[in-house]
């Protein structure tokens, strides 16, 4: 009989667990701080104090970066984060018998998830903090609060970044009458770079063939494409945005394997830019453009 009670109080404590997911969303968000702050270079100790918020002191733009390092890294299941958290150092908030559960159910879930995904180098997490600080920097110039979404941020640098290069360049503006041409492929041509670049230093060198890459990839290009030339892809009647995005990803793709020295003259300006806008990383944005231009007008005049 007392075997027989403790399995029933067993089962309704495992049952109370696995049900109240949502009553750990400040865990999973603390566990999301903490996991960031070993990435960007803080120690154990530090990484605690800075996630040590109660539940009610959580930043909305914390809660939204956690969101995403579920869907992205542990197949929007939140306990598995929570439980490398607490492996990692973390102090826990929840109640005892929760941390016990998490551990026995979660242990072994996230080598398994990180297992299928592309490894981390201690470059990558070099690089990573180096984009959540480089970008942050300069939201100030581009008006932008640093609490918005990394995407939101990512997409105004980029979209900022081409039309700095191509005042650079003295490039004009697109407009109506010169679309699709040389000097729209080759801006989609930088700016489909750009985010390369920063999607390599979010998400590592080797994640770049993975499913998340790709998805985030098109998210934020989506945007920027708004941002740059007012294109909504998803208005079939905006022809223009049509015919400069297909022409922009055909050069892309010829560049690709005809061009690689291109590609990482464009990759080294955003990268240098990303580290500081200066006088001199503005003139080789200009001329990776420029040199992105006459390309694409050399290469449209082959068949």
């Amino acid at each position: 009989m007392e075997i027989l009670l403790v399995l029933i109080v067993l089962g309704a404590a495992v049952l109370y667990f696995f049900r109240g997911n949502a009553r750990r969303g400040a865990e999973t968000v603390r566990a999301s701080i903490f996991l960031t702050g070993l990435e960007t270079g803080s120690s154990v100790a530090e990484a605690n104090t800075v996630a040590s918020l109660d539940a009610e002191n959580l930043p909305a733009s914390a809660i939204r970066d956690a969101i995403e390092r579920v869907r992205l890294r542990y197949g929007g299941k939140q306990l598995p984060m929570i439980a490398q958290a607490y492996r990692k150092g973390m102090k826990p908030k929840l109640a005892f018998w929760n941390q016990i559960l998490i551990d026995i159910f979660y242990s072994t879930v996230p080598e398994r998830i990180v297992a299928q995904a592309a490894p981390l180098t201690i470059d990558d997490v070099i690089d990573r903090g180096r984009l959540y600080r480089s970008l942050n920097k300069h939201m100030e110039t581009l008006e932008v609060e640093t609490d918005t979404p990394l995407g939101f941020r990512m997409s105004k640098f980029l979209s900022f970044g081409a039309d700095m290069a191509r005042q650079a360049a003295d490039i004009p503006t697109s407009t109506d009458e010169m679309d699709p041409g040389p000097e729209s492929a080759a801006t989609v041509l930088v700016v489909q770079q750009g985010i390369h670049t920063l999607m390599t230093l979010e998400m590592g060198s080797d994640a770049v063939k993975t499913s998340s890459y790709k998805a985030e990839w098109a998210k934020v290009f989506e945007f920027t494409m708004w941002q740059t030339f007012r294109y909504d892809g998803r208005d079939p009647k905006d022809e223009r945005g049509r015919q400069i995005l297909e022409l922009g990803r055909r050069m892309t793709k010829i560049a690709q394997s005809e061009n690689a020295v291109l590609l990482q003259h464009i990759f080294d300006a955003w990268d240098s830019s990303l580290s500081d806008l200066s006088d001199e990383s503005i003139d080789q944005m200009g001329s990776a453009m420029r040199e992105a231009v006459d390309w694409c007008q050399h290469r449209l005049r082959r068949p």
